[in-house]
């Protein structure tokens, strides 16, 4: 029975969009997280007291609209 509670928790966030530098920078003053570039500055990590809270991706490399994708475990 425990596995079925554990069922559709939210486990990862990420964020796609066209301007990762900007994108970092507002969501880092509005929730208090650090933002960390990666892979040449087409992703990115937001961290909340050191540990990773989501990703930040170019939709670019992605091929996709901007948004925020919840990850369901």
């Amino acid at each position: 029975m425990s596995s079925i509670a554990s069922c559709g928790r939210f486990v990862w966030h990420e964020l796609v969009t066209a301007d990762v530098e900007r994108a970092g920078a507002f969501y880092s003053e509005l929730f208090n997280w650090s933002f960390e570039r990666l892979n040449g500055g087409s992703s990115g990590l937001f961290r909340l007291n050191g540990s990773p809270v989501a990703g930040v991706a170019d939709l670019g490399a992605i091929g996709s609209r901007p948004q925020w994708v919840a990850y369901v475990g």
